[in-house]
């Protein structure tokens, strides 16, 4: 099985709150995008970018902001190794404008999950896809597209958890201080204040 990747995520009180799930589950994958450098033309550290996006911080806080492009993309490097059983799909959402819309896929060649999330201006919100793999399956995809043209999408903590599994000894979860969350405006000059991670809704400032 795929040995999980390293990364930093933001853990705060509303995911201690969550710790009964949390204990049940066990994290594959996690990116919180919080170690890429800031750029309007970004390549990131796992994932493959298909046209553009940017990265964009604010006291370190970074998320992936998917308007760069009509057409942009970006997918898992690799996929994941997982072994059978149900596993779960969680990441943030939030538009710069107007309604963003992005195409999600998580399965393997043949038998993608594909769902189609819709979120407006001013919020990001939490969303989870679900996946449960009969057998052992390597090349498990993770992809993001947007679909909205220059209204794309904002993009933070992705996580691939699996459903009452057991715990991954070599995951290394950081916890970094709580981030502020964004306005419209600031969103448009590229000054997002990120909400914590976790499965919640976040409200702007």
């Amino acid at each position: 099985m795929k040995s999980i990747r390293t990364l930093t995520m933001g853990m705060t009180t509303a995911a201690a709150l969550m710790a009964g799930q949390a204990m049940a589950d066990s994290v594959i994958f996690a990116d919180d995008f919080n170690s890429e450098v800031v750029s309007n033309n970004a390549s990131l550290t796992n994932f493959t970018v298909e046209n553009t996006v940017a990265v964009v911080s604010n006291g370190g806080n970074k998320y992936v902001n998917m308007q760069g492009s009509a057409a942009s993309k970006i997918e898992l490097d690799g996929g994941l190794s997982l072994e059978a059983g149900d596993y779960t799909l969680s990441f943030d959402i939030a538009s710069t404008s107007g309604t963003s819309t992005v195409h999600v896929r998580f399965g393997f060649a043949g038998s993608d999950y594909v769902q189609t999330f819709n979120v407006a201006s001013g919020s990001f919100v939490s969303q989870v896809m679900n996946l449960t793999l009969p057998t052992d399956m390597a090349g498990v995809r993770v992809v993001f597209a947007n679909v909205s043209g220059t209204r794309g999408p904002l993009l933070d903590n992705v996580v691939v958890s699996r459903i009452g599994g057991d715990a991954i000894e070599d995951t290394q979860i950081k916890p970094i201080e709580s981030a502020h969350m964004p306005s419209p405006t600031a969103v448009t000059a590229g000054m997002l204040l990120l909400g914590a991670m976790g499965l919640k809704r976040r409200r702007l400032a």
